[in-house]
């Protein structure tokens, strides 16, 4: 059993170059945490040939910053965050921000990891 590393899972701020990044597919956020809020400032896409979760999680360790920012979570698909709860939550480190859906009328999930699962976490608008 993992432990819970954080008892309130912080505010998540989208950026515009982040909101507007989210196309329903699979990449890097960047940006910067902050006590209780995360800033999500970008999204880089995977690629053409989107990889693997498996291979995104990798990814997300072997590049500690994109654009001089912070990496701090992933973006997915939908379907990803149940398919592959498990992958995301043994890969990634408490504090990662999930978030899946698109700017283009779908409902955007933000998740964060809080250790031994997953919390949904408020998206304020600034």
């Amino acid at each position: 059993m993992r432990p819970r590393l954080l008892r309130t899972p912080p505010d998540v701020f989208l950026g515009a170059d982040a909101r507007g990044g989210l196309s329903g597919q699979r990449g890097l956020l960047y940006g910067e945490k902050r006590y209780q809020q995360v800033d999500v400032l970008g999204l880089e896409p995977a690629g053409d040939e989107e990889p693997s979760l498996a291979s995104l999680v990798e990814q997300r360790f072997q590049r500690a910053e994109i654009a001089g920012w912070r990496v701090v979570g992933l973006a997915v698909r939908p379907g990803d965050l149940t398919d592959a709860e498990e992958l995301l939550l043994g890969g990634l480190v408490a504090g990662d921000v999930l978030l899946a859906g698109s700017a283009a009328g779908e409902r955007i999930i933000a998740l964060v990891h809080c250790g031994d699962r997953f919390d949904a976490a408020r998206l304020p608008v600034r």
